[in-house]
């Protein structure tokens, strides 16, 4: 991916209309992945997102935006998160 379709992503989630600041709800998810990156399932975004840092707000579980970031460029890039990425 290159230092321009980055920016373009990272301003996308970042600047995505979730209900929470803090990040995105499941619902959230589905829709940014149907509307923007229809050939990726929820599934595979699950398994580039793995295990996570989140938080629950008002019955709400939340996916915060960076890690919303790095699993989408792990899609896009076919590649697993490194070290460097995981929290």
């Amino acid at each position: 991916m290159t230092n321009k379709e980055y920016s373009e992503l990272k301003d996308l989630v970042n600047n995505y209309p979730t209900k929470h600041q803090e990040g995105f709800i499941t619902k959230e998810i589905k829709d940014i992945l149907k509307k923007e990156y229809p050939q990726f399932t929820l599934k595979q975004f699950g398994e580039k997102l793995g295990v996570h840092t989140g938080m629950l707000k008002d019955g709400d579980s939340i996916t915060y935006h960076c890690d919303v970031l790095t699993a989408l460029s792990c899609l896009i890039e076919s590649r697993n998160m490194s070290s460097l990425e995981w929290d």
